[in-house]
């Protein structure tokens, strides 16, 4: 029943690809007054836009998505605030008129000029428009750091208990770092059976699976090590790139243990939606932030790199997982939790304490989490 493109009675088609986190709230809105086929979660964003507009649509919705609207012969799209999931756009060469796809490759031959669809805006009339500009969020005045510690805890907990919400078996990419590391112990307390983590290295040295194994003892995960040789590195090259649609060379190389290990994910067990520990660098600050001269500079360093994340770690996290008909979810990027991290004073957020990402290790700190 949740086959797409969805059609109301007034004939609006939707596409969505997405995860909308709050549906079952927005959904008892409109449960009297609009006739629902199906239980999928991006139903729900038809009878919003039918009576409210693109606008209010998008300010209603908690979730990564991307959708493409059609009434009346009028286009209009959306993207999520952080652009986890991917959307393109492009003129047509006959027409002029303009198309929507998921990947470049879609559009190549079709259309001229494609360009990435810009996280956090709408389309509507002809033109783009923001809804939400990580940019543009305020710092808050300084705050009591116990408090502050409090605020990261709840948000993030909050932000991986909705994404465990799914019809499918979730797993999780375990790379032994702070943020991988964090999501899965959060998972851990909240499953009552143990999680299912995945950690990639290559066969010479494999440092991350060392710490990925302490991780996984620790919380008594059921845990899967994959292992590649340089020469399936390489073999596996030409395939990546196709699929990325990029030649950033930070990028690619990222891009390769998580592809290979989302390979191996879809040949040999039944996970279908993965969670991962994107957008947390960007937000608490990494070596490059850990240097910021001043607090200033830190916050506009932070809204930059996050901003820029669509076209970087959130574009390889996606091509490699969906390209293995995998689900990637990220609690780092909840809309809540961005707004409550970068509205922390940036004096509190710096390197102060020579320790990386001090107030996320402090936040968590307590209660057996790692």
């Amino acid at each position: 029943a949740g086959s797409q493109p969805f059609i109301s009675k007034s004939k609006t088609h939707l596409v969505c690809n997405g995860e909308i986190y709050n549906h079952r709230t927005l959904r008892t809105d409109y449960i009297d007054r609009y006739d629902f086929k199906s239980d999928s979660d991006c139903e729900v964003i038809i009878p919003i836009f039918e009576e409210y507009g693109i606008e209010k649509l998008l300010t209603s919705l908690d979730g990564e998505f991307a959708f493409a609207i059609e009434q009346d012969g009028k286009f209009y799209a959306g993207r999520d605030p952080i652009g986890i999931r991917p959307l393109f756009y492009g003129y047509g060469l006959e027409d002029g008129k303009i198309a929507f796809a998921s990947e470049v490759k879609a559009l190549q031959g079709l259309c001229k000029d494609i360009k990435p669809f810009p996280p956090g805006h709408y389309y509507a009339d002809g033109e783009f428009t923001p809804y939400f500009d990580v940019r543009k969020i305020k710092s808050r005045a300084k705050e009591d750091l116990e408090l502050v510690y409090q605020g990261i805890h709840d948000h993030l907990v909050e932000g991986v208990k909705k994404r465990l919400d799914a019809d499918a078996p979730v797993g999780f990419l375990l790379s032994g770092g702070l943020d991988s590391s964090l999501v899965c112990a959060i998972a851990a307390k909240l499953s009552d059976r143990p999680i299912k983590t995945f950690a990639v290295g290559i066969d010479t040295n494999p440092i991350d699976l060392k710490y990925a194994r302490i991780v996984a003892d620790y919380l008594g995960s059921e845990h899967h090590e994959v292992i590649f040789t340089k020469e399936e590195a390489f073999e596996h090259l030409g395939e990546l790139v196709h699929k990325l649609e990029t030649w950033d060379i930070t990028t690619i190389r990222a891009s390769m243990g998580m592809s290979l290990v989302c390979k191996y994910i879809k040949e040999k067990t039944d996970v279908k939606v993965v969670l991962t520990g994107e957008v947390s660098d960007e937000l608490f600050g990494y070596k490059y932030t850990d240097f910021a001269p001043s607090p200033l500079e830190f916050q506009k360093e932070a809204q930059k790199r996050v901003h820029e994340l669509y076209i970087y770690d959130v574009l390889r996290a996606d091509r490699s997982i969906s390209s293995h008909s995998l689900e990637a979810r990220v609690p780092f990027s909840d809309k809540a939790f961005i707004e409550y991290v970068m509205g922390i004073a940036p004096e509190l957020k710096m390197n102060w304490s020579g320790e990386g990402k001090y107030l996320l290790r402090k936040a968590f700190d307590h209660s057996g989490y790692l």
